[in-house]
């Protein structure tokens, strides 16, 4: 420009400058690179709004970038964003009330790991799972340190199970055994099943510890335990172990009710048997099994003595079940009896000793003990008792179809211990005998569920819509159903009805994007009267799947847990899968569980479950106290106890062992006292 002063050049010099260096970003931003992908265009390195250099740009480019596969540009934008920001965090907020998921460390490890530089890779995931775990950086962790294994051919060898329990040859009379052991690895252990069923493992470990209840079929049970490493060598390790809850059987032909007492006592005649093993027989208190064995033939003079009018056999087997004979003896025939026989004639007596089986037509009888055919339980097992009784011999007795004789006799004791599912519970006890005459006997035991074990009980909790990210597809779409079916059949929490959320979501005109705002998931969920709402997001790619969850109390607003899960699969199985999972951390980390109180103090209190129970903070409770026992009004038969609430709590602070409660109402300072009960909510 003439006549213009070097000073106004100078600054027209730094004005273009600035001008190109604009133009250069917009231009960056607005033309992004392109890369053919499956017959179409799609562009990478972009970012939804202008590109203004801070950290969340520098972040959204760089993971667009390694979407495209653009290792060193994706690189290069991943670390402008740690020089500004050097943490990763969920939710991280950008400006105003937006957030972002924000992860350098992690992608930056996934771009290392396809570049195939492995050890800086590490580094990166690590320090990422370090600051916010994620199962995409566990995911590639995983993947990474196979590859490193793979390249220094470091596993040497397939991993090894120490099981602790169940010991070897375990006979038990349980429903269920607790199976635990650890499971270790020259290099990670990957994964660890139980019966098939997986050990929560997030990250492979070189050591993984494992604990789980397997439920036990009557007879012979298997456990086997199988750990895999991370170059997919495996190990399996067996536990054979028997339960058993039929109590041993006891056969009495001798002697018989209501016989009469005679010179020097009574003859015990008959047999016992017991699958896995007798281990007492007592006959009016006094041992006459010399040593165990599965069998016992019973020959045994009663000695008279005063008073002897009763006749009582307990047989016991090596895991605890019992089986109890009484008979009722009378120092002679009663009037009925004895003006039966008088009626009598000779040859009438004798055709009635001689009843053939084919004149044989009265079915056996079944007497139970303590039952009738329809009655209500608290209890979580019943243990039936009854006799099977024919002049004929009794061939045949089973349990709800499984057989129970070993052979015929006249009197057959039977006991069998049976776990109640909730509702009802019925049980077929069938006998024949030697004719083939049949008779059944039917009894339902309904069990009822204590009110503080009850799904509507537990917490109210609404699944609120979840966001969707990356790529619309068929499997976003899926989760939320999948997610459902896995809550509602989990039991763990009582679920706000989906009809109930719409209608409310229509009412106050929320969409997805909307309830993305804390404040207006909060809200919805007090509409619902829900004490929790689970809030999260599905990030959907090509070939991959990402699903976020957070527990969110509605009257605290406090986030009671958050968990995720990763696959790249996006095949419905997976979908399903991916949400199990879900589910399997859910109960892992908001568990139901019970516990004491240990003191009160005005409306604070301490009880005894905490970390190492997986409590956490702002989990609610329970506190009960057992009912007065509830008996049968025709047997007597104790059918269990309601329980009584005495109050409801707030976990204020988790320790190691024990946890701060605050009790919450007014009355319940008054009522909570030590060694009451509690329960998670």
């Amino acid at each position: 420009m003439p006549g213009a002063s070097p000073f106004a050049k100078k600054r027209n010099s730094w004005f273009l400058l600035a001008l190109a260096a604009i133009l250069f970003a917009v231009l960056a931003c607005e033309t992004p690179v392109k890369r053919p992908k499956s017959g179409e265009e799609k562009g990478y390195g972009v970012t939804r709004g202008a590109f203004r250099g801070r950290w969340w740009n520098h972040f959204e480019r760089g993971v667009s970038y390694a979407d495209g596969r653009y290792w060193k540009e994706a690189e290069a934008d991943l670390r402008d964003a740690l020089g500004q920001r050097s943490e990763d965090q969920r939710r991280a907020r950008t400006y105003g009330m937006h957030f972002v998921d924000y992860f350098p460390h992690r992608e930056l490890g996934i771009v290392l790991f396809y570049e195939g530089r492995y050890e800086e890779a590490v580094r990166e995931l690590e320090t990422s799972l370090k600051q916010e775990k994620s199962a995409r950086a566990e995911y590639y962790l995983d993947l990474t340190r196979r590859s490193l294994i793979q390249q220094d051919k470091a596993d040497l060898r397939p991993p090894e199970i120490d099981l602790w329990a169940p010991l070897p040859g375990l006979f038990t009379n349980a429903f269920a055994v607790s199976v635990a052991g650890v499971a270790r690895d020259d290099t990670y252990v990957k994964s660890v099943t139980v019966n098939g069923v997986p050990i929560r493992v997030d990250l492979a470990a070189p050591q993984v510890p494992f604990v789980m209840n397997v439920p036990l079929k009557p007879g012979e049970n298997v456990v086997r335990v199988e750990a895999t490493d991370l170059s997919e060598k495996r190990t399996v390790a067996e536990r054979h172990l028997w339960a058993d809850w039929q109590g041993p059987l006891l056969s009495i032909d001798e002697p018989e009710e209501g016989k009469a007492l005679a010179g020097r006592g009574v003859r015990l005649r008959g047999y016992a048997y017991d699958d896995s093993g007798l281990q007492e027989i007592l006959v009016n208190g006094q041992q006459i099994l010399k040593e165990p064995a599965q069998e016992a033939a019973l020959d045994y003079l009663i000695p008279a003595g005063g008073g002897l009018d009763t006749v009582v056999i307990q047989a016991t087997d090596r895991v605890g079940n019992r089986t109890t004979a009484e008979i009722r003896l009378f120092g002679g025939h009663t009037y009925l009896q004895r003006f039966f026989l008088a009626s009598l004639d000779s040859i009438s007596l004798a055709l009635l000793g001689n009843v053939s089986a084919e004149q044989d037509s009265i079915p056996p009888s079944i007497e139970l003990k303590n039952c009738t055919g329809d009655q209500t339980t608290y209890l979580e097992q019943v243990y039936l008792e009854g006799v099977a009784r024919d002049e004929g011999g009794v061939g045949f007795l089973a349990v709800n179809g499984q057989s129970v004789l070993r052979r015929a006799g006249k009197n057959v004791y039977f006991s069998y211990l049976a776990k109640l599912d909730a509702g009802g519970n019925v049980f077929t006890i069938e006998a024949r005998d030697l004719a083939g005459n049949r008779t059944e006997k039917r009894v339902n035991f309904n069990r009822k569920l204590n009110r503080v074990h009850e799904v509507s009980s537990r917490l109210s909790v609404a699944l609120l819509p979840l966001e969707r990210k990356g790529v619309p597809g068929l499997a976003a779409d899926a989760v939320e159903e999948a997610l459902l079916t896995e809550l509602v059949g989990g039991r763990r929490f009582q679920m706000v009805e989906r009809r109930r959320l719409e209608e409310i979501l229509r009412e106050q005109k929320l969409g997805g994007s909307l309830l993305a705002d804390p404040n207006a998931a909060i809200r919805i969920g007090k509409m619902l009267a829900a004490n929790c709402i689970l809030v999260g997001s599905v990030l959907e790619k090509e070939g991959s799947l990402e699903i976020y969850l957070r527990v969110v109390d509605t009257e605290t607003s406090l986030i009671l847990t958050a968990v995720d899960v990763y696959g790249e699969d996006l095949s419905q199985e997976m979908v399903r899968l991916l949400c199990r999972g879900l589910m399997i951390k859910l109960l892992d980390e908001l568990p139901l569980v019970e516990g004491l109180v240990v003191t009160v103090r005005g409306n604070q209190g301490i009880v005894d479950l905490g970390r190492e129970k997986h409590v956490k903070k702002g989990m609610r409770v329970i506190v009960f106290e057992e009912g007065e026992p509830v008996r049968h009004p025709l047997t007597g038969m104790v059918l269990g106890s309601d329980v009584v609430e005495m109050g409801r709590g707030l976990i204020q602070v988790v320790h190691e062992h024990m946890s701060d409660v605050e009790l919450l109402g007014k009355e319940a300072p008054d009522r909570v006292k030590p060694m009451h009960k509690v329960i998670t909510q």
